[in-house]
């Protein structure tokens, strides 16, 4: 997986002169290594960018262990695409990923922010376009990253993206996650209170027709037709009020 890390000489649009200057540990260009929390060797790392005070070295960030990183700035200023970069790199098998460790990502893309991860440069830009101008002046190499879309049922999403869709049973979910589906609380609002009986009466006490006797053992597969059965017919559930119901 790591490769040369080639040498990009150019000038930044903005540089600047910190005293004193900046102590960091070092990757084997003599770059910057951020966030190592002990000397290990081999070193562990993805490529972030350059330094932007002089003599301009490469700045790594190490991916042993276990990190905790934040990334601030105002309303478009790059913290997706930040984010994307160092996903990127992760799965990166150039030289921007340094080391032998193959991590897995997972990102809980809300936004449809990365979509077009699957993508490279020259195939959703044109040859002189300024993005691949730069790719090749940072000396990147494109490749041919094929991530897994999952995405909830019923969203829409464009035909060039290959994506498989998620649902969830109504057992999946315990009471808990029932009740904060419907925004209630389970042990002061009415309403939180009947889903947590349905809930109980479903998995663990078994249910009670209303006007039969019909006794019906528990269960831990069931649908909403079962929640809804339990809703209109159980003898301990008819007890809730109507409006609550």
């Amino acid at each position: 997986m790591s490769g040369t890390i080639p040498e990009a000489r150019f000038r930044l649009p903005h540089t600047f002169v910190a005293q004193p200057a900046l102590t960091c540990d070092q990757m084997s260009d003599k770059g910057l290594l951020l966030g190592q929390n002990a000397n290990r060797e081999p070193i562990e790392a993805v490529y972030l960018g350059k330094h932007a005070e002089t003599p301009h070295r490469n700045v790594w960030m190490d991916t042993r262990g276990a990190h905790a990183l934040y990334v601030m700035g105002k309303r478009r200023s790059g913290k997706s695409y930040t984010l994307g970069s160092i996903a990127e790199g992760l799965v990166s098998q150039t030289w921007v990923h340094q080391g032998e460790m193959q991590p897995g990502v997972l990102i809980l893309d809300t936004m449809n922010v990365y979509l077009t991860m699957p993508f490279t440069v020259e195939e959703t830009m044109s040859d002189s376009s300024p993005e691949l101008v730069e790719a090749r002046k940072w000396r990147l190499v494109s490749e041919n990253i094929q991530p897994k879309l999952f995405v909830p049922a019923g969203t829409v999403v464009p035909s060039e993206v290959t994506s498989q869709e998620v649902t969830l049973k109504a057992s999946d979910l315990g009471p808990e996650e029932w009740c904060g589906l419907f925004e209630v609380d389970p042990f002061v609002n009415p309403i939180g209170h009947l889903i947590t009986t349905i809930h109980a009466k479903l998995t663990d006490e078994g249910t009670k027709h209303k006007e039969t006797g019909m006794e019906s053992p528990a269960k831990q597969q069931y649908d909403l037709s079962d929640m809804l059965d339990v809703l209109e017919t159980d003898a301990d559930v008819d007890s809730f009020t109507i409006d609550t119901r």
